[in-house]
């Protein structure tokens, strides 16, 4: 009837009115009760149904948001990828850059020294072609008092001869005066030694004469010499005064490139340092971006994660809006999934208790896993359902124990077993993230069953023939 009623079946009402006072007050009640079951279980139905609507609806919106959030995951690793090969490069520019500065800093020096050089230079062959020039005009100088000399030399020469002329007239006067003291006799004797003195007179005159003309003529031909080679020396040192006057506008024009060139690399040294700084300032800039690119990349995956929390906050909702209608199906009266019978029963009323809420334990977890109740419910009943068998087995061990059973190390032994084979299979149920509670309960259903009637009714009969426990078993 209460079964009627949570289907919401209204009809199959009992009869409000009876022959026996209090059979009609138990029917009224009975109605009653049934309706506001039924209004009851009708209200929770429509709640749980709309409570999983709005948990789908919730899943697809974290479902969006989550999808969102990863391709701009995507993107935030994308550009903090792009930024970290972008700094690298940078900070390789920024290196190579520093290594052209060093070099064009290293450059202007050079360029520096070869300026400074290239006007030592221009003054060292200035100062030479200077030299050469006063030098030029000495032999100039020098040339006019050698052409003064020789015209002074011919001069000398022609005063030699005339000398030379007076002398042989003098000898010849001196000759005739000679004779004619000879001629004069004793009276002329006096006048012979005038004459002889004047004849030695001319001729050292004439000596003389010739002397002076050798040594003109020498001092005339040693100045031709000096001469000739002074006009040798005057075209070499033209050519000289050329080849350096040539060589002083080089180094000068040198010297002006040079100065020029120094001017352009200190320039492009400036340059290079502009170019190094602002190539740091940028670096500095991208590190800056790239922090921030990283933040918002961590932002992103706490936001990720906050998704993933909030939708597993979803799902959790979502399995307890399908548990919760499991509840409201569990309010109708339907026949569970292992039924106590007593077929099961072992005759020790402590242990058929024990074996009951096996059975309990079995069934709720049938009733989870028809209700699409969550993996964390399930595994919590499964870990009950181990705990409670090794506590029922040490009960079972204790009572056989206590009333003598001589099979206890055998049945000790099969307890082990199954309570390893109950574990393996719970575990190998629980394995991963979703359980398979479907294929496991009938297979726990069978254990428990084989438990029962395999080995618990022989300690049974054999606790009821001694009477160990009595009515307390």
């Amino acid at each position: 009837m209460l079964a009627s009623f949570s289907d919401g079946d209204l009809v199959r009402r009992l009869p409000p009115k009876s022959v026996i006072e209090e059979l009609g007050a138990i029917a009224r009640s009975v109605n009653s009760v049934g309706e506001a079951q039924c209004a009851l279980v009708t209200e929770l139905k429509e709640g749980s149904q709309a409570l999983e609507r709005e948990a789908r609806s919730f899943e697809t919106t974290f479902a969006r948001i989550r999808s969102q959030s990863q391709r701009s995951r995507e993107a935030s690793g994308t550009v903090a990828a792009a930024l970290e090969e972008m700094t690298v490069g940078v900070a390789s520019i920024t290196k190579e850059m520093m290594e052209l500065e060093a070099a064009t800093q290293e450059v202007c020096g050079t360029s520096r020294r070869l300026t400074s050089m290239g006007f030592d230079a221009s003054i060292s062959v200035s100062r030479q072609y200077l030299t050469l020039q006063t030098t030029g005009e000495s032999l100039a100088t020098a040339r006019t008092y050698m052409v003064e000399l020789e015209t002074t030399g011919r001069e000398i020469a022609g005063m030699a001869n005339g000398i030379m002329e007076v002398a042989g007239r003098t000898r010849l006067l001196a000759l005739n005066a000679s004779i004619e003291a000879a001629r004069a006799g004793e009276a002329g004797r006096g006048f012979s030694v005038v004459a002889q003195e004047v004849k030695e007179l001319a001729a050292q005159s004439a000596r003389m004469a010739e002397q002076i003309q050798a040594q003109v003529q020498a001092v005339s031909h040693g100045t031709e010499k000096v001469a000739g080679e002074m006009d040798r020396t005057s075209t070499v040192l033209t050519r000289s005064m050329k080849e350096a006057f040539n060589a002083l506008v080089a180094v000068e024009h040198q010297s002006a490139l040079s100065a020029e060139n120094s001017d352009r690399l200190e320039s492009t040294g400036s340059n290079t340092t502009e170019i190094a700084r602002t190539i740091e300032e940028s670096k500095s800039a991208l590190d800056e971006i790239n922090r921030s690119v990283h933040e918002v990349d961590s932002r992103a995956k706490a936001v990720e994660n906050a998704i993933l929390g909030a939708q597993a906050g979803v799902d959790e909702l979502g399995r307890f809006a399908r548990s919760f209608q499991g509840n409201v199906k569990e309010m109708k009266v339907r026949p569970p999934f292992f039924p106590w019978s007593e077929e099961l029963s072992v005759g020790v009323a402590r242990m058929d208790d024990q074996h009951k809420v096996l059975l309990r334990l079995i069934n709720r977890i049938a009733d989870l896993t028809d209700s699409g109740g969550g993996g964390a419910a399930i595994r919590v009943v499964l870990g009950q359902l181990v705990d409670y068998t090794r506590f029922h087995f040490k009960d079972e061990e204790k009572l056989m124990e206590t009333a003598g059973f001589k099979d206890l190390a055998a049945h000790r032994k099969i307890h082990e077993g199954f309570v390893a084979e109950v574990g393996r299979l719970v575990a190998k149920a629980t394995e991963g993230d979703a359980i398979d509670a479907s294929s496991l309960l009938p297979v726990l259903k069978d254990w428990l069953i084989r438990h029962i009637q395999g080995t618990d009714k022989v300690y049974g009969a054999h606790v009821v023939a001694k009477n160990a426990v009595g009515g307390d078993a």
